[in-house]
């Protein structure tokens, strides 16, 4: 296409670049040699898509974006959390305390994301006024249940599967810390 004046180029996300199938990594390095940009969405991205042959010079992280609007704390005048997150259907069985430092974290649920993990291992050490709520599922959601047990977590965790664009919104906003345990996994 660059005879005709075209440019070409990818927005890289994970998956897309560490894909484990043979023919795939076979033939990605040919394909990012031959753009005219790569646009990973992180660091760890971009340094995958150089490792698999995209001219570094070429490369240009760009983070997804975020509205500042949709995704802004909740405003003074606006009901309290806890009055929220119950209207919204969120508070069935999971008492959230008013001093409550609530943690969220969105995204399928496997090994890389790191939420079993996290779980596990960081949420038995933290005070018992955090409280983590992670939208998604996934192949590690049996995985995460299994620490929620094993640490008598279940009122501090909650996992809320799947959510409405209003509800996912409302989390968000009444979060106080996002939270991406991210790991290396092979």
């Amino acid at each position: 296409l660059r005879p005709l004046g075209v440019r070409t180029l990818a927005i890289a996300h994970g998956d897309d670049v560490i894909l484990p199938v043979g023919l795939y990594q076979r033939v990605l390095p040919k394909v990012l040699s031959g753009l005219d940009a790569v646009l990973p969405v992180s660091r760890a991205t971009a340094q995958a898509c150089i490792a698999r042959g995209a001219p570094a010079e070429r490369v240009h992280v760009i983070p997804n974006g975020v509205d500042p609007e949709r995704f802004s704390p909740l405003p003074p005048e606006a009901p309290p959390r806890r009055e929220l997150l119950d209207r919204l259907g969120l508070l069935d069985s999971c008492a959230l305390p008013d001093d409550a430092l609530l943690l969220c974290s969105t995204g399928r649920q496997v090994a890389r994301k790191g939420f079993a993990w996290f779980v596990d291992q960081v949420m038995p050490l933290l005070p018992a006024n955090v409280h983590y709520w992670l939208v998604g599922r996934g192949p590690e959601t049996e995985k995460i249940r299994d620490a929620i047990a094993r640490h008598g977590l279940d009122q501090r965790v909650r996992l809320l599967g799947s959510l409405s664009d209003a509800d996912l919104q409302a989390v968000y906003r009444s979060a106080d810390l996002y939270v991406m345990p991210n790991l290396p996994v092979k």
